[in-house]
């Protein structure tokens, strides 16, 4: 095998297929897989919940040596970054019997591993096109996501449950529902639950759960002027395909049932107001800072025929405090006082770009809704936050 690329190319597909090759109990994960084709050459790398896949278009041969070869990762990437502008040469001779196999990139020699041990890629049937995004788009997007829901990882997640038996790795995920013209995206906590809708062309209709922290890793590849597309792939599991610029990332689906979102929203409210995004905000934060350290809880609650929302808190250790807020209309009924955790109510309002948002209130018991007034997000018609309360009784 021989390839002669640029430098640039070979640095930006071992950071992208690299990225996931990473294991701490199965050094095979350690590594990368370089292979030539007639179109160039393509990296590869797993941690077996996501495959990466680089594709560089370059110059090739074949005729001599092995098509393909096993490096480690953490090394081919040091070398690669410490390169030259301009091209490389990477060589993978035929190995002589009873010696190891080696590439050269350059000046250097590094050893390959035995490449049946790695995992074979899982074969997977044709993908249905979820919908395209602009990069900023989608890793905004995926940032929010990822906040909504509990932030352990994959492998991590799985190790808890096991000694637990009590986490539930759908709360780590991000689930993916299509059809009917939309996309919607949900994460959860079991706390406050993020909905974000976006048009699409796609029609078919399905749904997969990915781990929020592996798509996190695979945005920060994502530049801003990229163009994201999502594929979702059914099957045992199902699969989601995240594709940009040379790269392509297949996660695999989490093998437990989200919860179900459209029952968890409210669908009627005692108080419904509009208020200032950035007001509400600050007085938050203010009022948490002496909220208590066990629920962080703020209480919101209005006065009938009054056009002011009053935000309190405090506990025993810290003191108290009040602010008014100014709504865009008069309540004529108040409904009932309702708690909420402080931190939790940031988050919502930090995560949006509206300038005001709207706020349905159920009973002092029951979950609340904030959803944006307006938007400018590309492509997305609805965003919506459910909080659950906190009973402070």
């Amino acid at each position: 095998m021989q390839a002669i690329l640029e430098v640039k190319q070979l640095q930006e597909a071992v950071k992208q297929a690299g990225k996931f090759a990473t294991s701490k109990h199965m050094p095979i994960l350690n590594t990368v897989r370089i292979e030539a084709g007639a179109d160039g050459l393509t990296v590869t790398g797993t941690n077996l919940e996501t495959w990466a896949r680089s594709t560089v278009e370059c110059v090739t041969q074949t005729d001599s040596g092995p098509s393909s070869v096993l490096v480690s990762a953490s090394l081919l990437a040091k070398l690669a970054g410490k390169l030259g502008k301009g091209e490389v040469l990477l060589t993978a001779p035929r190995a002589v019997d009873g010696e190891s196999g080696v590439l050269t990139i350059g000046g250097a020699v590094i050893p390959t591993m035995e490449i049946e041990e790695y995992p074979e890629t899982p074969r997977t049937a044709a993908g249905v096109l979820v919908g395209s995004f602009p990069g900023a788009v989608f890793k905004d997007l995926v940032k929010r996501l990822k906040a909504a829901s509990k932030t352990m990882s994959g492998g991590a997640a799985t190790a808890y449950a096991a000694a637990t038996g009590q986490f539930r790795r759908n709360l780590t995920g991000i689930n993916t529902i299509y059809g009917a013209g939309r996309v919607k995206f949900a994460a959860t906590d079991g706390h406050r639950l993020l909905l974000e809708e976006f048009d699409t062309d796609c029609n078919e209709s399905g749904a997969v759960l990915v781990d929020a922290a592996e798509l996190a890793r695979i945005a920060t590849l994502v530049k801003a002027s990229d163009v994201v597309t999502l594929e979702a792939i059914a099957g045992d599991p199902a699969r989601l395909v995240v594709s940009f610029s040379s790269a392509r990332y297949t996660l695999r689906d989490i093998p437990e049932t989200f919860p179900d979102f459209e029952r968890v929203i409210p669908k009627a409210h005692a108080v419904e107001f509009t208020v200032s995004r950035k007001s509400l905000l600050e007085a938050v934060r203010r009022g948490g800072i002496v909220a208590s350290r066990d629920s962080g809880a703020v209480t919101l609650s209005l006065t009938a025929g009054s056009s002011v929302l009053s935000m309190s808190s405090g506990c025993r250790d810290l003191g108290s405090y009040s602010e008014s807020v100014r709504l865009g209309e008069t309540v004529e009924d108040p409904g009932e006082p309702v708690s909420f955790n402080g931190s939790y109510i940031e988050d919502v309002l930090k995560g949006g770009k509206s300038l005001s948002v709207r706020v349905s209130l159920g009973g002092r018991l029951q979950a609340a809704l904030f959803s944006t007034d307006s938007d400018s997000v590309p492509g997305r018609t609805r965003q919506a936050w459910v909080l659950m309360p906190v009973n402070v009784e």
